[in-house]
């Protein structure tokens, strides 16, 4: 399996992959990726900011931060000569954008389902990462060289992970979308290092999932749990075990799931609790919206008092928050050293 330049750790990656996907993985497969159930964005709670870059204090330079790193990056390949310099600007831009600009909002969507809350800039992102993929695959056809072969290769990746969080940002645009992602980022499977494989594997199941491929998802979760055994990769396929059971209405064994994983939370791990009780309290919400669907009223008595619950969790993971779990250690496994 070949590296190439990639760079970035793997550490934790998979399980906060896992416990912001069990939200939205919830949903019905009817609904597109952000809508799960009764969940939404809880002004309470914020991203984990301990991953900022160095020189950003806070979330309005980091929206900055972002929003310059785009700019710039499009003017380097607006001004940027043929051949390997724009191959460089372009595969650059379409990372950048993918792995950082787009995060934010991806990582809410799966987090909080915040459909809803669209953002201009992760639309954004998507739309330059494509037009910069585009031109990284002409600017590379001259060029005979090594350095082309691994361009090509990144390439494939960069429009695999397009692929995938246009489906989880809810904008797929054509039914089995999940599937068409899921099957291109297989395709491209040989191309991400050894150590983001556990991750790119449940990208590829959160993408089966939306579509309602429950069966096949599992199979992608029990390959991580079969040779990743021990790890956070195989928590983190656990999670999804719980996102599956809620996906087919066993909202009871998914949130039973979630509380087992809670006692086995260090305290101390702040960050990892309050998103584990966040997704605790959604998957609640999400039990009551269904329950209130009946016109049992016994139903309906059952559905308010998990209602109740859900806000109980919900005070819980305040009081341990407010940062929660978000992707970018997941998406930080696919950069690599620029030229």
């Amino acid at each position: 399996m070949r590296n190439g330049r990639w760079t970035g750790s793997m550490a934790g990656a998979t399980f906060c992959l896992a416990a912001a996907a069990c939200s939205l993985l919830a949903a019905p497969a009817s609904q597109p990726a952000g809508q799960a159930g009764s969940a939404s964005t809880d002004e309470d709670f914020r991203l984990d900011t301990s991953d900022y870059p160095p020189g950003v204090a806070s979330l309005a330079q980091y929206k900055e931060y972002l929003a310059t790193g785009l700019r710039d990056r499009e003017t380097r390949l607006k001004r940027a000569g043929s051949g390997p310099e724009q191959l460089a600007a372009a595969l650059d831009l379409a990372s950048f954008a993918l792995i950082q600009a787009a995060e934010p909002a991806l990582s809410r969507a799966w987090l909080w389902g915040a459909s809803g809350e669209k953002s201009d800039r992760a639309v954004y992102a998507l739309a330059v990462a494509g037009r910069a993929l585009q031109e990284a695959d002409k600017a590379r056809r001259p060029i005979d060289s090594k350095a082309a072969g691994e361009a090509a290769d990144r390439t494939e990746v960069l429009s695999a992970l397009l692929a995938m969080e246009t489906v989880l940002l809810g904008h797929p645009g054509h039914r089995d979308a999940g599937l068409q992602a899921a099957q291109q980022a297989d395709a491209a499977a040989n191309k991400v290092p050894q150590g983001a494989q556990p991750g790119w594997d449940l990208l590829v199941a959160g993408c089966l999932l939306v579509d309602g491929r429950t069966q096949d998802a599992d199979l992608r979760r029990q390959r991580v749990l079969r040779q990743h055994p021990g790890t956070s990769a195989s928590l983190a396929a656990l999670l999804l075990q719980s996102a599956s059971l809620g996906q087919t209405g066993n909202f009871a064994a998914g949130v039973a799931l979630i509380s087992e994983y809670l006692q086995a939370i260090n305290d101390n791990d702040r960050v990892a609790r309050s998103t584990l009780l966040l997704v605790k309290a959604n998957r609640l919400g999400a039990w009551a919206a269904k329950t209130s669907q009946s016109k049992s009223d016994l139903d309906r008595r059952t559905a308010e008092d998990l209602r109740k619950q859900a806000e109980i969790w919900r005070t819980r993971a305040k009081d341990s928050g407010p940062d929660v779990l978000r992707l970018r250690s997941i998406l930080r496994t696919l950069e690599m050293e620029q030229p």
